[in-house]
């Protein structure tokens, strides 16, 4: 079962890379298409002699960068779906899309996740079934010291003929009944030893369960401090997103006007390209902890299903 849950784990999120590097990919396009704006800006300036051949060069060299940035990203692409293919068990071929949207479920509760993981974390069940186990040894261990006690009963019928020929006979019937106790006064102190081991145990098996919920805790809340931070940073991003189009739109008017230089527009240009990135790094980090978090409560394979 666990076996299962990690590959059903790597396969969502595995889908879900791909599908933020398919969104970095649309970004890249995005973004040299800016570039190739720029570049027809700066030769129209050069030809009305408002601008200069080096802007023209500077801006067919951020394009070259581009076009590499993007080059890169689809083979990323392209091995994201050669690894998830394989992990299907079909290498016939990565030409397939995804759906580009990372959408996240609704806010996960931490005293929810954990209680379902506590609930149904294997090894904390098997911890549970021998702690019980443990109990009903000293339950059955304490019944040693009280006395043995052997009830007997029965019914007695006798019927006796005198043999002197005369018609005389005597009988005899009725239950008989008795109780008998026993107690064991010194065993070389077998059953107290048998009891303080069983005790022990006990304990022992007391303090590995409170253990493992401790570690599952643990594990639950670290992960869930991540996924948390991923979807502040989410929300961060979204708005600095917004802020980034817009300076690269007023950028690019002005660039046309002659008022901002090219290095000026290619930096609000690599902005909003971080800015896109942020988020989609986010919206994985965020998907990534979420597809953690349903596996280790147990609800990954209930969500499948």
């Amino acid at each position: 079962m666990i076996r299962v849950e990690l590959v059903l784990a790597d396969i969502i999120s595995g889908y879900y890379e791909i599908a933020g590097q398919q969104k970095a990919a649309q970004v890249l396009e995005n973004t040299v298409e800016i570039s190739e704006e720029r570049i027809r800006i700066a030769e129209t300036a050069r030809d009305l002699g408002s601008g200069s051949e080096y802007e023209l060069l500077l801006a067919r060299a951020d394009m070259n960068t581009d076009q590499a940035a993007l080059i890169r990203s689809k083979t990323n692409l392209n091995q994201l779906k050669v690894f998830l293919t394989t992990i299907l068990g079909d290498t016939t071929g990565s030409e397939f899309m995804v759906q580009p949207e990372i959408e996240l479920a609704e806010k996960l509760s931490l005293e929810e996740l954990i209680a379902e993981a506590i609930a149904q974390n294997r090894d904390l069940t098997i911890a549970r079934l021998t702690e019980q186990a443990a109990e009903a040894e000293i339950r059955e261990l304490r019944g040693d010291w009280f006395p043995q006690v052997d009830v007997s009963g029965g019914y007695a019928y006798s019927r006796t003929e005198a043999s002197t020929g005369f018609s005389e006979f005597s009988k005899s019937q009725g239950f008989r009944y008795g109780i008998s106790a026993s107690v064991n006064l010194f065993d070389g102190f077998n059953k107290q030893r048998r009891q303080e081991n069983a005790r022990i145990t006990l304990k022992n098996e007391q303090l590995r369960r409170q253990d493992l919920e401790l570690q599952v805790r643990a594990n639950i809340s670290q992960v869930y401090a991540q996924y948390d931070d991923a979807l502040l940073l989410i929300e961060l991003e979204e708005e600095n997103l917004e802020i980034n189009k817009q300076t690269v739109d007023i950028a690019l008017e002005r660039f046309e006007l002659g008022t901002i230089s090219s290095i000026e527009l290619r930096e609000a240009q690599q902005s909003l390209l971080n800015a896109e990135n942020r988020l989609i790094e986010a919206q994985i980090a965020a998907k990534s902890a979420e597809i953690e978090l349903l596996r280790l409560s147990g609800r990954l394979l209930s969500r499948v299903e």
